[in-house]
């Protein structure tokens, strides 16, 4: 996944308290994008500056608002854009988000098991609009279906699930990595799968 500019969508699957911020900070912190924006329903405190576990000095690095009107000027650097009106934050992100490494924090809340027209957009344009998005959902229940077929890679951490839905996520190798992830001491145990 270290590849610079892919254009990829990534999917980062599981529950709370299992690294999954600390996973995404570290993504962005090695995108190789002049512009990096984390979407999000609110102002969540994680998300004010860069801070992890592992990095406790990335408290420095602050991640100012941007409010969705001035996307379109954005010329570089980290924001964050939140707004209670989702589908308005997500139709501005389509329409006026290019060459940037966008996170959509906590995508369960605002991905259904349809994909609106403006997802589909935004996921099917990640070439076009030269960007990288990176999905966080809770659990593998949670992600739209077509939502894995249009994905490049998959990121598995402890979900709390004991099944999943074979016929949503069909790779080969899904099955194994999902049964050593569950069965990992480790409740920070993480796997990578190259969907396409």
């Amino acid at each position: 996944m270290s590849e610079p500019r892919s254009n990829a969508v990534i999917l980062i699957v599981g529950t709370r308290d299992v690294g999954k911020t600390t996973f995404i900070k570290e993504l962005i912190m090695s995108a190789n994008f002049p512009k990096k924006l984390v979407v999000d329903e609110f102002d969540s405190r994680v998300w004010q500056n860069m801070k992890t576990f592992n990095h406790p000095e990335w408290e420095s690095i602050k991640i100012p608002r941007i409010l969705p009107n001035q996307l379109q000027y954005w010329q570089s650097g980290l924001y964050r854009a939140y707004d209670s009106d989702i589908e308005m934050l997500q139709r501005e992100v389509v329409g006026k988000v290019e060459n940037t490494f966008v996170v959509m924090e906590d995508a369960t809340r605002y991905f259904d098991m349809v994909l609106t027209k403006d997802q589909k957009r935004l996921v099917l344009n990640t070439k076009q609009n030269n960007c990288d998005l990176v999905l966080a959902f809770h659990s593998i229940a949670d992600i739209p279906p077509r939502l894995v077929k249009y994905s490049n890679y998959l990121t598995l951490m402890k979900t709390d699930e004991d099944v999943y839905d074979k016929n949503k996520i069909t790779h080969p190798q899904f099955r194994a990595m999902f049964e050593r992830v569950k069965h990992s001491k480790d409740r920070h145990y993480s796997e990578t799968i190259k969907l396409k």
